[in-house]
């Protein structure tokens, strides 16, 4: 899977008794929210549980309000999960606060595996407030003929982490990625889901390629989500001949086997 660090620097990881674990990323709603708050396992929301957001920034017809809050490790070992929402009453057991929880457990079994050491570990955790996130990335588009060719399975090997990626380009034009070494991927989101279509290679328009764009980076084990990036939210598969080429790290292309 293709990653490039973004001005998202994030997942500075190790485990130390009593240290710092810092949640950030945008609460995105079709408001301006100046509160947001969490819970922890079967607990209820409620305003002593609460942080203030930092900025609202509009994008299109959704609000991006940037929040971060940490807290000690201790505590969060002590529960299974961490809820999240911009609403105290009324909202338990729905989609979307299911879809804005963090598995802790899953979190903190994925640190521990790790060697780095920093005294606060910091993960970047996009929550969708009003959106159901499955149907937000699962926009069907309308496939041309000559693009039926490219439907099917495909794996890769990248150039910085261990592992393979397995790519899925559907009939709906969805694109998927699943990175198989969840400990090594970027940010702890070790998958993507984004469109494809065909077009042109954006180096040189002469060549053809398979354009995916709009790309969000997910872990659906903890429940981590991510917002397309400015930069690393979509790049070409490069059609040479009767191969696909796709990138796996700066100037770097790797032919995709279909599986």
């Amino acid at each position: 899977m293709k990653y490039i660090l973004t001005v998202f620097v994030v997942l500075f990881l190790h485990t130390v008794h009593g240290q710092g674990v810092n949640f950030f990323g945008k609460a995105i709603c079709k408001t301006v929210i100046k509160t947001l708050y969490y819970r922890f396992d079967d607990e209820s929301f409620s305003p002593e549980q609460s942080v203030q957001i930092e900025r609202s920034n509009k994008e299109g017809a959704r609000i991006l309000n940037s929040y971060g809050i940490e807290f000690k490790e201790d505590k969060l070992r002590a529960h299974q999960y961490i809820y999240f929402s911009h609403m105290v009453k009324g909202i338990r057991d729905t989609v979307l606060i299911q879809q804005n929880r963090v598995n802790l457990m899953a979190l903190f079994a994925l640190i521990d595996s790790l060697d780095s050491e920093e005294s606060v570990i910091s993960v970047t955790n996009d929550l969708f407030l009003e959106d159901n996130f499955e149907l937000l990335t699962g926009i069907v588009r309308t496939l041309r003929s000559e693009e039926k060719q490219y439907i099917g399975e495909y794996m890769v090997s990248s150039n910085f982490s261990k592992g393979t990626t397995t790519i899925r380009l559907d009939d709906a034009k969805i694109y998927h990625a699943q990175h198989s070494n969840e400990r090594d991927s970027y940010f702890f989101m070790n998958e993507e889901i984004g469109t494809w279509e065909l077009g042109s290679w954006h180096y040189n328009n002469s060549y053809d390629a398979l354009k995916v764009k709009n790309i969000y980076s997910f872990n659906r084990n903890i429940g981590l989500r991510m917002l397309p990036a400015d930069i690393g939210s979509a790049y070409d598969i490069r059609i040479k001949e009767d191969r696909l080429l796709y990138p796996t790290g700066f100037e770097s292309m790797k032919e995709l086997k279909r599986k």
